[in-house]
């Protein structure tokens, strides 16, 4: 599975294009008064205000982003120039025992928790400098629910399981449905849900959840 489209809501717009387009260079593929649409690899991401942002509460989310898992240390200090790198027990490089993979967390204006993601399984080498375009794709976006267990039927496969998540897709693509309120790592912070629509692609077509 793949994820080809996320839409995510925010209230700070105009921080989220500069810092998406000026400090991690991301191409900017159209832009209105309300959304802002980017190209993250394979994935269109765009953000756009609520219809009411004076009534909404302030979003926030978690997504990951796919690099070249031979790109790691090239990525950490790349990004080390251009934000803070979130730790976790003291570290900035988080592993997954269970994914086989390691991540680095920062947070954008939006105060979106941003996970860059080296998947050790995946045979997507690359050559030369981090650049922008070392981001391969979206893939994952966190989707917290009342109960902790998907408050749709997402027609996906289960391809992780732990106590508190369930990763519904592959490995590279998921939709990680996690308990509203847990704590998101590497801060704590609570998983809430808001709006978010995301449309997958995988052997059985194109598909798009939502919810509002």
């Amino acid at each position: 599975m793949k994820i080809r489209f996320l839409a995510l809501r925010t209230k700070r717009e105009l921080a989220l294009r500069s810092f998406y387009t000026g400090t991690l260079g991301l191409t900017c593929l159209t832009f209105e008064e309300n959304y802002t649409v980017y190209q993250v690899g394979e994935t269109v991401l765009l953000f756009e205000k609520g219809p009411d942002p004076d009534d909404e509460m302030d979003p926030s989310y978690h997504f990951a982003i796919d690099i070249p898992r031979n790109q790691l240390e090239k990525a950490a200090a790349w990004l080390s120039e251009r934000v803070d790198l979130l730790k976790f027990d003291g570290k900035t490089e988080v592993e997954h025992s269970n994914w086989n993979a390691t991540s680095l967390y920062f947070h954008d204006p939006q105060g979106n928790i941003v996970e860059v993601i080296a998947r050790h399984n995946l045979e997507n080498d690359r050559e030369g400098l981090f650049s922008p375009e070392s981001f391969l794709r979206v893939s994952e976006i966190g989707w917290p629910c009342i109960f902790g267990m998907p408050d749709r039927d997402f027609e996906l496969p289960v391809w992780s399981e732990t106590d508190d998540c369930q990763a519904f897709g592959s490995e590279e693509g998921s939709i990680l449905v996690v308990k509203n309120a847990e704590p998101w790592t590497p801060t704590g912070e609570r998983a809430l849900a808001h709006p978010c629509v995301v449309m997958i692609q995988d052997e059985k077509g194109v598909r798009n959840y939502s919810r509002r």
